[in-house]
């Protein structure tokens, strides 16, 4: 759990800080706290959500360094285990909630990055592409978290996919917020 920050008009100073570009601190130092954006998509057709908490990055980074743990904030996932691992990644073996009850089961190579992790599909009957990112960075204002996930299933429709993966995505994101003891 982070650090307690106590709260300054924090939906003013965030949206200050990201409007003006200022570099005051959104969080002072008495009461654990964290901001959510909507989920937006990108170019690409990824759905990506931006967080900003009062942890440090090692904080948010030992709660995602455990692929096991990362997963279960997502409300699709049904199971998960790991497979090999080499260097800096490890194999995922994950089968994925799907509509009706029945689920996709897929293999992912989960590696480090950077600024956090990276996974991308390696097979599966279900899925042509699935790539999932986490990012984790210090900014003035606080620790920035972005979740950025892409994923195209054989047979449906992107815009009916981006939906299900956008309602995913923010309810990972607020379980992460309440993980780490912000929310």
């Amino acid at each position: 759990m982070c650090r307690r920050l106590h709260r300054i008009g924090l939906v003013y100073a965030v949206a200050a800080v990201v409007a003006l570009g200022a570099s005051q601190p959104a969080f002072a130092a008495d009461k654990a706290q964290g901001t959510m954006g909507a989920p937006t998509v990108d170019a690409d057709g990824s759905v990506r959500v931006e967080m900003l908490v009062s942890c440090t990055p090692a904080e948010v980074q030992a709660l995602l360094a455990d692929p096991i743990r990362a997963h279960s904030l997502s409300p699709d996932i049904a199971s998960i285990s790991r497979g090999s691992t080499s260097g800096a990644c490890t194999e995922l073996n994950i089968s994925a909630k799907a509509v009706g009850g029945s689920t996709m089961d897929y293999r992912a190579q989960r590696c480090r990055t950077a600024l956090g992790w990276r996974e991308s599909l390696v097979e599966s009957s279900s899925f042509t592409h699935m790539d999932t990112e986490w990012t984790v960075e210090s900014t003035d204002a606080g620790t920035r978290v972005v979740l950025r996930v892409r994923t195209a299933v054989t047979g449906l429709p992107d815009f009916l996919v981006r939906s299900s993966v956008s309602r995913g995505v923010s309810t990972t994101a607020t379980n992460l917020l309440i993980a780490l003891g912000v929310r």
